[in-house]
């Protein structure tokens, strides 16, 4: 039986079984996990939301690369830092959101300088 003899189709908790969570859901529980200072947990949440994240990558990209800087693991980091780029340069020749992309390419290159 469930604990708390609950609905059965009620969410798994938010132990480890996320991989039916959506991208929006991953990305959330990876924004509480880093606001806690867990940023391996933070990034395995944010990796997960990568999938099917679309436009949203760059910024997921953004945030890993910031968590890895915060592990001192600063080849990681500037890895995703350079995916954000990356993803922020389609969105701007796309014209989605060029002033937030702009905004997120410079922030990406900054991230970059402190890791090198």
């Amino acid at each position: 039986g469930t604990a708390g003899g609950g609905n059965v189709n009620t969410r798994p908790p938010a132990s480890d079984n996320s991989s039916n969570m959506s991208s929006s859901e991953n990305r959330r529980e990876g924004q509480k996990q880093q606001l806690a200072g867990q940023y391996k947990k933070a990034v395995t949440y944010y990796t997960r939301a990568l999938d099917g994240a679309g436009d949203d990558a760059a910024p997921i990209h953004y945030q890993i690369g910031l968590c890895h800087q915060r592990l001192d693991e600063n080849a990681a980091a500037i890895e995703h830092y350079n995916s954000a780029i990356k993803s922020y340069k389609e969105m701007i020749a796309a014209g989605k959101n060029v002033e937030a992309a702009t905004r997120g390419i410079k922030a990406s290159e900054s991230g970059i300088k402190v890791c090198q």
